[in-house]
């Protein structure tokens, strides 16, 4: 089918801030079929979609069974919605709205790290100083901060030589 641009926007905005109850709505009016289950094929490639696009922050969930709101998928479902969240908002380069959120989502990026293998030839790295990451995990470790007074930008001058 088709959407309007009104209600991607809406769609979208659950995504970015709903509630998990929001979410999982949302997921089931895009995948449930006319009887408000979503089937057992569509669920196994919904998950399988959605572990793709965002491995970074959920764990593996097997499912080869048809997927109904009152069934205990809802704890899959709402690792999901919010993996999908935190991936559109990755996408988009939207922050979230607070410090604490965004500190979630470096975190789980960053437990997929692993200094034995960091990489493969060609992938792009970022440095950034040692004196704003520590600005910024102080920034991050608390929920009442807000937008406006987070850390500076980031100046990378001292990394590099004249």
């Amino acid at each position: 089918g088709t959407v309007s641009a009104r209600e991607w926007v809406q769609d979208l905005s659950i995504c970015l801030q709903g509630t998990d109850e929001q979410r999982k709505d949302l997921v089931f009016r895009m995948f449930a079929d006319e009887t408000g289950v979503i089937p057992a094929q569509a669920a196994t490639e919904l998950m399988a979609t959605a572990q793709a696009a965002a491995s970074i922050f959920t764990q593996p969930v097997q499912s080869r069974r048809a997927l109904r709101r009152e069934t205990s998928w809802a704890s899959d479902a709402e690792e999901i919605a919010q993996a999908l969240g935190h991936a559109v908002r990755i996408d988009l380069k939207m922050p979230p709205l607070h410090a604490s959120d965004e500190r979630v989502i470096i975190e789980k990026i960053n437990d997929k790290f692993s200094p034995d293998s960091p990489g493969n030839v060609g992938d792009v790295w970022y440095l950034i100083p040692a004196r704003w990451w520590k600005q910024w995990l102080e920034f991050t470790s608390t929920e009442t901060n807000s937008r406006e007074q987070g850390p500076p930008s980031i100046d990378n001058t001292g990394l590099v030589d004249a």
